[in-house]
């Protein structure tokens, strides 16, 4: 059964690596609709030899407090091995988010009460995955729902054009895999899951 997960992918505060990333510096590119290549990929602890776990349907920066922005998201944990296996963890707890990006500019700052120590300011980078994570290096960037959804509730979800989804999410399951143009089992099996939630939304 598909789960709905969302919550903060990055916050704006100083991970336990020295970095903080400022989310409205981030280039998002949506998970459906854009270049394989180029969309925006849900991992299982940054493992890139693996079918994804799932689809995000919205990453964007949101005010988090005083003025500053985390990086907010929410997608569908679908029906592949992988995602099998997380779904049995999201049903007894939450976790957490990580995530992979190509750095553009950053600077150096001081760390707060401690003219010692320094971090690296994330400024502007291209947001390459959001991963599921045990242990995240920025402690705020939690789940804060995971829910088990219907198949009807996931076809409203993912919206109309559900044929693009597959053949997307195909794409850049291969591209990350190295696997042939042909779908593999598990992906044949997803294709025929979103395209049958067709008929539930006619």
């Amino acid at each position: 059964m598909p789960f709905f997960i969302s919550g903060w992918a990055s916050a704006p505060t100083i991970d336990r690596v020295g970095h903080k990333t400022l989310a409205r510096g981030l280039v998002i590119h949506p998970a459906l609709g854009t270049g394989a290549s180029r969309a925006l990929k849900m991992l299982w602890t940054h493992d890139r030899h693996v079918v994804p776990v799932g689809i995000w349907i919205k990453a964007e920066p949101r005010l988090w407090g005083s003025g500053q922005y985390g990086l907010w998201v929410e997608g569908i944990v679908v029906d592949t091995e992988a995602g099998r296996d997380l779904q049995k963890l999201l049903a007894v707890q939450l976790l957490s988010f990580s995530v992979g990006m190509f750095l553009d500019t950053v600077s150096v700052e001081p760390w707060p009460g401690d003219p010692n120590r320094e971090y690296l300011v994330i400024e502007k980078a291209e947001l390459e995955e959001v991963s599921i994570v045990v242990e995240p290096a920025c402690y705020e960037a939690v789940m804060t729902s995971a829910r088990a959804i219907t198949d009807k509730e996931m076809a409203k979800l993912l919206g109309r054009d559900l044929e693009s989804a597959v053949k997307e999410f195909s794409k850049f399951t291969r591209e990350l895999t190295g696997t042939a143009s042909t779908l593999t089992p598990t992906e044949q099996r997803l294709a025929d899951q979103l395209k049958a939630f067709k008929g539930i939304l006619a």
